[in-house]
C-alpha cells in the first residue's frame, strides 16, 4: 500500500488510475489530432511524421490493443501542437489545459532561478565565483 498525504491507495488502486491517465491522455492526443486534420490540409501520416517523427503514431495508438507512449512522449506531441497550432482554429481543451501547464512550469523555472540567484548574491558566492573566474584569466606575472 502505498500513501499520498493522508489517501492509501493499494497496488490495484494505483493501476486503475494508471489505467485511467493512460486512456484520458490518449484522448487528449487523439483530439489534438482531429481537430488539428480539421483546421490544416495535412495528410494524417505527415501530422504524425511532424508531431511525433513517426508517421505512423496516430494510426498505432488508434490499434487494437493501442500502442504505449511515453509521458516525455506525450509532452514532445502536445508541444508541438501547442508552438505549430493554427491561429484560426479553436484549440482544443486539452491543449489549452497542457499549455497552461506547461506556462506554470515556465514560471516556477524563472522564480526558482531567480530565488536561486538571491540566495547565490546574499551568501557572497556568485561574487567568489566570479573572483575566481577573474583571477583564472589572468596571465601569470600580470598584476
Amino acid at each position: 500500500m502505498k500513501k499520498f498525504g493522508n489517501i492509501r491507495l493499494t497496488k490495484s488502486d494505483l493501476s486503475d488510475y494508471s489505467r485511467f491517465m493512460e486512456r484520458e491522455l490518449l484522448d487528449h492526443l487523439l483530439r489534438c489530432e482531429g481537430a488539428f486534420l480539421e483546421a490544416k490540409t495535412l495528410k494524417p501520416s505527415t501530422l504524425a511524421q511532424k508531431a511525433a517523427g513517426d508517421w505512423r503514431f496516430f494510426d498505432n495508438l488508434r490499434a487494437a490493443p493501442p500502442a504505449t507512449f511515453s509521458v516525455r512522449k506525450y509532452d514532445a506531441v502536445m508541444g508541438w501542437f501547442a508552438d505549430n497550432w493554427p491561429d484560426e482554429a479553436v484549440r482544443p481543451d486539452a491543449l489549452l489545459t497542457f499549455e497552461a501547464q506547461r506556462a506554470r512550469q515556465a514560471e516556477r523555472r524563472t522564480n526558482n532561478g531567480k530565488a536561486e540567484a538571491e540566495r547565490r548574491t546574499e551568501s557572497g558566492e556568485a561574487e567568489a565565483e566570479k573572483t575566481a573566474a577573474d583571477t583564472a584569466k589572468t596571465p601569470a606575472g600580470a598584476s
